[in-house]
């Protein structure tokens, strides 16, 4: 599984986005499609600063080294990694210490292709022991602002998040907290508190985690929360198990769970249950 899939877990709970339309209120006011757009925004928005966490992560080549040696290492592997993300390397500046710390600033980067990335980002670069012979890489990254624009939107981003991982990483839990505030094509700020823990085993990874997401356009609705639980998914399948809850409004709960199947069964308001595919597995997915 790559890199990007790890903390793409968020994007496991995004396989149910069209169920909260598809499910909507009893009343039928059209409160559900609203969640589910503001849903959709925030992890949106997930993804795209996940492009930028990806770098920092940890690899199998610091085990076994002196802490600074390793926090040297994995500064020069991060620096790398930057420069590989874009199309044009000189677009990104980097100023580091080359043992604690890098300031990253982009500067009209192309990214993905249809991207064009600026702003800046700093993070700090920990090396912890973790009991015997295990020690864990800690990054703390602030994220002052970044924009986005794409052919269709544009988004901004801001905030702060910590990422901790164990060295060697495979096989062991990745730790992901933060808060991130995002506007779309320039519009009022919304914010998304979150909180992952995800492992990976091959092409299939393990999710457990939530986020509250808040702010003024939500009007009413907020603060939206949505949570998974042991959510077990695999590349081009549907997820085999797990259960996730979204809640917003005055205590209104949608909630479902996964078995594998290409649909699930969404319990909403007053016990009204939905049959809904599912956009995952195989080709359709």
């Amino acid at each position: 599984m790559r890199a990007a899939d790890r903390h793409g877990a968020w994007l496991v709970l995004a396989l149910a986005l069209a169920l909260f339309a598809c499910s909507d209120d009893d009343d039928g006011d059209g409160d559900g499609a609203l969640a589910t757009d503001s849903v959709a925004a925030a992890l949106d928005a997930s993804s795209e600063l996940s492009r930028l966490v990806v770098p920092l992560e940890a690899s199998p080549d610091l085990g076994g080294l002196v802490p600074d040696v390793a926090r040297a290492l994995k500064i020069q592997n991060a620096i790398s990694s930057f420069r590989a993300l874009v199309a044009n390397p000189a677009c990104v500046k980097v100023a580091t210490d080359n043992l604690t710390s890098l300031d990253v600033t982009f500067d009209r980067c192309r990214i993905a292709l249809v991207l064009a990335l600026d702003g800046s980002l700093h993070a700090g670069i920990a090396i912890e022991a973790a009991g015997g012979l295990a020690s864990r890489l800690v990054v703390a990254v602030t994220i002052p602002s970044l924009v986005l624009a794409g052919p269709l939107r544009s988004r901004r981003l801001s905030g702060a998040l910590e990422l901790r991982q164990a060295i060697p990483p495979l096989g062991a839990p990745v730790e992901l907290s933060g808060e991130l505030g995002f506007a779309v094509d320039g519009g009022a700020e919304r914010r998304l508190a979150f909180g992952a823990e995800s492992v990976v085993t091959g092409t299939c990874v393990s999710f457990t985690g939530g986020g509250q997401l808040s702010g003024e356009p939500l009007g009413e609705l907020g603060p939206i929360a949505l949570s998974g639980q042991q959510i077990r998914g695999c590349r081009d399948q549907c997820p085999t198990s797990g259960s996730v809850e979204l809640s917003y409004g005055r205590g209104t709960l949608l909630s479902w769970t996964y078995s594998g199947a290409d649909t699930a069964s969404v319990i909403g308001p007053r016990g009204k249950r939905v049959e809904v595919p599912l956009g995952c597995g195989g080709e359709g997915g």
